[in-house]
Formats: C-alpha cells, structure tokens, sequence
C-alpha cells in the first residue's frame, strides 16, 4: 500500500527536489493529494487574510503535516510552534518555506505550551487570531462566519461555533461524537463584573479555540503560565478574554477535536490534574501559587477596565468562587453509586490491560465491548442529525476534506503498524 502511495506521486516534477527516501515527505504529499481534489477550497477572502491560526506542537511531526496540508490553499496565516526536541525535516521545512508563503514553522525545544505560545507576539500581525490543535481541524469557512459577526460586533472580542469530537476507526473513517454545547452561547453583558461573574457560572470551553481580535489572543493565551492546577490557566484564559468584551456563538459546524493522542505533559513525571480545583482553591498548600493566579488576573484587570486593585481583585475572586460553586456541583453530579463505581474501576483496569498487551485496531474493538465508543456518529449519521449545522456549502466541503485526511492518517499508521510486524 506505501508502494502504491508512492508510486502516484512518483512522476511529480517536485519529487526531483528531493530525496526519495524522506517518507514524511512521500506523505505530505499523499496529504496534498487530497487537498488538490477539492477545487472550491482556495479561498481570496479579505476577512480570512485577516487571521492568524496558531498551532502549538509537541512530538506530533506527523500531524503537523495534515495542517500543513489542509492549510496550504489558504489565505489565513499559519504560525506552528514546534517544541519537539527534533524540528521538522530540512527537506520538510524547504518544501513548506518554497510552496506555501502562508505557513511560518518555528521549532523551538520548549515543552512547555504556554512559554510557546508566547512567542507568538513576535509573529502574529493580523486583525484576528484563533489556536488549533495540531490533531484538530477549524474549518477555515466557520472561521470566515465568525469573523464576520465580529465585524460587525464591537462589544464582542471572540466566536466559536459547534464542535465535535472524532476518532477513526478499523475502516480508516472518522467517527464522531457531540462536543462542547456551544449551541446559542453568548456572554455580552456590558459591565464587566457582571460579565465576567455571568461567565464563570455559566463556564464551558468557550474561549479556548474561539476566534478573537489578536490584542485580546495574546493578552489571554499570549500571557499564561503554569499552576500547580494545570486548567487554573484556561480559566485564566478566560476571565481575561471575557475582561475586554463578550463572546457569541454561531451555529455552524466549526471545530473537529481530535481523540486520536493523549494529552502532552508540560514536564516529565508532572500530573497537575491529579490536583482537584476544589483542592487548589481551598487548600493552604497551595496558597502561594493560589495567590500568584489572583495577582496576575488582578493586574491585568487593571489594565483591561481602569478600575483599581483592590476593586478587580474583589471581582476575580468573586467570580472564580462562582466558577467553584459550578465544579462542585458539576462533580457531585458524576458521584458513582457502589456499583457503578465498580464497574467504572473494571473498565480502567481492563482499558489499562488492552493498551499494554493488544495492538491498536484490537484496543478500538475492545472498546466497542466495553462500551467505551457508544453515541458515536458515522459521517452519514452527522450529515442526518446535523445537517442544519453544515448548511453552508464551503463549510461543508471543508468538513469532507477534514474527514478525509483523517483516514488518510489512519491508513499511514496501519501502514507504518504493517511494517513494524513484517520486521
């Protein structure tokens, strides 16, 4: 199957450019052959000139070639921050820097996202920023939506449309499940303690892969760092997205969430989630980095409202207590009965076993018997349930092309699985 791959592309004059046996290269191209199909997918728009996508990376090369891939027909900017402690390939890196103009690589071996991300001041020059996953797809036309209402929309600094998440499965399709319930959710209150109270009590991962005015990006996701509680610094993020204006939703398909890598740690042998908020917040022991968190949200409401610190850090306090009042009853909600609770136990163990003795496609069956891949959706069922969600026809093409070079992706692991066995 690698041959075959190959053996499509062999007569493309690029190919003399370089070396035949750089295999990202081989499937960068596989990747762009599936781009090229879709005709309608260059996009000259004026509002998507305006926009930065930026894409945090760590260990992930061959992921970074899908963005590469399903951004290069764009006019969005594209800034990659590669913490890997190799970059890209040379051969790699001339390609992208020779063909796409859009596309700015920087590989810098920082593990840490936020210190990442924060480089980006240096880079990003355009009216509008959002992030992507390097796993993930924003649909370049919901992006276009989005930007319009904020065009339109002075007291709003941020959009986000309705999101799925997805795996691929044996047959190399994506399947698909309902995300984060951004379905007509809207936070434009004009004070901004109101705002930013009314936010936190009503809190879901609104703003993280929003679409924002780029001052309002690098403020937020331009200027974290890490807690001893790691999600402290999305809040973080959000209280200062929500300090400078509101943030509005629209209904279209707009984000595709990748299930398809665990989560990087920040550092070796760092569990930051195994500290509970309710822990962090409460606990003495962690009250000087508790501390840190209010003084910096603090200061920078200075800054975004004019008010004085003693006022803003009455504010922040406020409303992060409201955003505990929802953790607390949101985890009393997921309370297991006795046995539940050992059932829930079972399944880890078990998941736990697969994932140490079974190859990947025995671990995706095995989870279909444990129940653990139910309420997923194939391409034709999101199209039956969804369809109202993919009305615009741009968005829809781009949802096509995501779904494609996710099986893509899939084929190239069975494919790299198939040889590692022959060896």
């Amino acid at each position: 199957m690698l041959y075959s791959i190959f053996v499509v592309y062999a007569n493309n004059k690029v190919w003399q450019h370089f070396k035949m046996n750089d295999l990202s290269l081989i499937n960068l191209h596989s990747y762009l052959s599936i781009v090229n199909k879709y005709k309608d997918i260059p996009e000259n728009s004026d509002i998507l000139k305006q926009l930065t996508v930026i894409i945090p990376s760590y260990m992930r090369h061959e992921y970074l070639l899908r963005q590469v891939a399903y951004w290069s027909n764009s006019c969005v900017t594209v800034l990659i921050l590669d913490g890997s402690p190799s970059a890209l390939s040379k051969n790699i890196q001339s390609f992208i820097e020779e063909k796409f103009s859009n596309i700015k690589y920087i590989n810098v071996d920082e593990k840490d996202v936020f210190k990442r991300l924060s480089l980006a001041k240096s880079f990003v020059s355009t009216k509008y920023s959002v992030m992507s996953g390097d796993d993930e797809f924003i649909l370049a036309p919901s992006l276009e939506v989005a930007i319009n209402q904020l065009e339109h929309q002075d007291g709003f600094v941020g959009y986000i449309g309705q999101s799925l998440w997805f795996h691929a499965d044996e047959s190399e399709q994506p399947k698909f499940r309902v995300g984060y319930p951004h379905l007509n959710y809207v936070v434009d209150d004009n004070d901004v303690k109101t705002r930013l109270v009314r936010a936190m009590e009503t809190y879901c991962a609104a703003t993280c892969y929003a679409v924002m005015r780029s001052d309002v990006w690098l403020n937020s996701w331009g200027n974290l760092i890490a807690y001893q509680h790691l999600p402290a610094a999305e809040i973080e993020q959000a209280l200062v997205t929500f300090m400078y204006g509101g943030l509005g939703s629209i209904d279209d398909i707009y984000w595709l969430r990748s299930s398809e890598n665990e989560t990087v740690k920040i550092k070796k042998d760092w569990e930051p989630t195994k500290i509970s908020f309710s822990d962090w917040w409460l606990n003495d022991i962690y009250m000087t980095d508790r501390n840190k968190f209010i003084d910096r949200l603090s200061i920078k409401l200075v800054a975004a409202a004019n008010i004085s610190n003693l006022n803003a850090k009455s504010i922040i306090i406020e409303a992060v207590s409201e955003y505990f009042k929802l953790y607390v009853d949101t985890q009393s909600s997921r309370k297991l009965s006795g046995f539940k609770l050992f059932t829930s136990c079972v399944r880890k163990f078990l998941r736990y076993l697969v994932r140490k003795l079974l190859d990947e496609n025995l671990i995706k069956r095995f989870k279909r018997i444990l129940g653990l891949s139910r309420n997923e959706l194939s391409i034709k069922q999101v199209y039956e349930k969804f369809d109202y969600l993919l009305k615009n026809h741009k968005i829809e093409t781009h949802f096509k092309l995501a779904c494609e070079l996710i099986g893509l992706t899939n084929k190239l692991k069975n494919i790299q699985m198939h040889k590692r066995g022959k060896s």
